[in-house]
């Protein structure tokens, strides 16, 4: 009976330690993750413009005159080689739209993200076309069908094995478009995971929405304090200040570290925890066994063969307990990206690298604190065991 209570309390506590030592490996993995991705376009020398502009019909003409006027200002710094903007946020993730082919109805088209970019918005974030070509600028006048380019992703899901250029697709608003060229597969809805299918289609010029994106050569620092001294000095209420896209995600690294620390505190509590119950637990059991150890050892047990014995029986426990902990682990882990789905954080529903750090981490941990009490078992004086009642 003490037997099974005892092993129950070190199932128990392996189980509850592996569920918070998982969620510490992995929010500790994170901040580094998001850090250190490659989004597949520049982000170190291009700069995010954050505008807050009032775009209702009675400002509409005074917005419009500050972006042109902006835009021009802009681009005469020295160091500046580019300006683009695009309507869909950089790591945000947005609800696909219904794109059809040029023979199919409402309801037979497939999910793609659409995004509306300016002329020069590939060469600004320096994605690569790798067939047909990019806009250009008699796109923006053609009264012909509407130009837009699709990404690899949308290529293979529409039109897989065939050559997507010169192909018709029907756009939301209804409108039909062809497709002129394709490009690279960019990673800039959640951290680290290739965007699904995506269409580019150009941007009206009239269209006061979307954001402002400058890429630029030279320091950082002279780029934001140039950019934002223009802003400042067209509208002294924009209060926001310029930042590279690399900076937007070193903050967001910074968040995920706080959390992370918070998790790993709780974590590393929960492990101290667990690693004083299994010792306590095993000297509790060892010291009820201590006539048995005694009978073995007059039998002609040697204290090699207890020790090893001890261990694989702790051994055993910690792998159910570690079992124990997945099949809880899991349920939580997947509830969890239910809930965050539409977060940029790279979450999956089963990390196979997490769950193994955690249990390598957890048994090492665990067969540390199970040494002492072995060890001690294996100096058991049999003589004086067996005069014990």
């Amino acid at each position: 009976m003490r037997s099974g209570v005892t092993s129950g309390l070190m199932i128990a506590q392996i189980a509850m330690s592996f569920v918070l030592l998982s969620a510490a490996v992995l929010f500790a993995r994170m901040p580094g993750m998001v850090a250190g991705m490659d989004p597949g376009f520049e982000t170190r020398h291009t700069l995010v413009v954050p505008l807050d502009i009032d775009t209702s019909s009675e400002h509409r003409r005074a917005a419009l005159g500050f972006c042109r006027a902006l835009e021009s200002r802009i681009r005469t710094i020295p160091g500046v080689q580019s300006l683009a903007y695009q309507s869909l946020q950089l790591f945000r993730q947005s609800p696909p739209s219904e794109i059809r082919l040029g023979n199919q109805g409402k309801g037979q088209g497939k999910p793609a993200s659409v995004d509306s970019v300016s002329t020069d918005f590939f060469s600004t974030f320096g994605i690569r076309v790798i067939g047909g070509r990019s806009f250009l600028p008699s796109d923006e006048t053609s009264a012909s069908a509407r130009s837009v380019l699709v990404s690899q992703a949308f290529a293979k899901q529409f039109w897989p094995g065939n050559n997507p250029i010169g192909k018709v697709i029907i756009t939301p608003d209804d409108k039909r478009s062809v497709v002129v060229g394709v490009v690279a597969d960019t990673r800039s809805e959640r951290f680290g995971i290739n965007d699904g299918p995506r269409l580019y289609n150009l941007r009206d010029p009239a269209v006061l929405d979307g954001q402002m994106y400058v890429r630029f050569t030279g320091s950082t620092n002279t780029m934001k304090s140039a950019v934002r001294d223009v802003v400042r000095s067209l509208d002294p209420t924009q209060i926001e200040a310029p930042q590279t896209i690399w900076e937007s995600l070193e903050a967001d690294a910074e968040q995920m570290r706080a959390l992370a620390h918070i998790v790993v505190v709780m974590a590393s509590i929960a492990v101290l925890l667990a690693v004083t119950g299994v010792y306590g637990v095993l000297s509790f059991a060892i010291n009820q066994r201590t006539r048995e150890f005694g009978i073995r050892m007059a039998l002609g047990a040697n204290r090699v063969s207890i020790f090893h014995s001890i261990l694989l029986r702790g051994g055993q426990q910690i792998a159910i307990g570690l079992v124990c902990g997945l099949a809880l682990a899991e349920p939580a882990a997947w509830t969890f990206t239910r809930l965050l789905k539409n977060s940029p954080l790279p979450l999956r529903s089963f990390d196979l690298r997490v769950y193994g750090i955690a249990a390598a981490l957890l048994a090492a941990i665990s067969l540390a604190a199970m040494y002492l009490p072995a060890t001690r078992a294996t100096q058991v004086d049999p003589i004086k065991a067996l005069r014990t009642d």
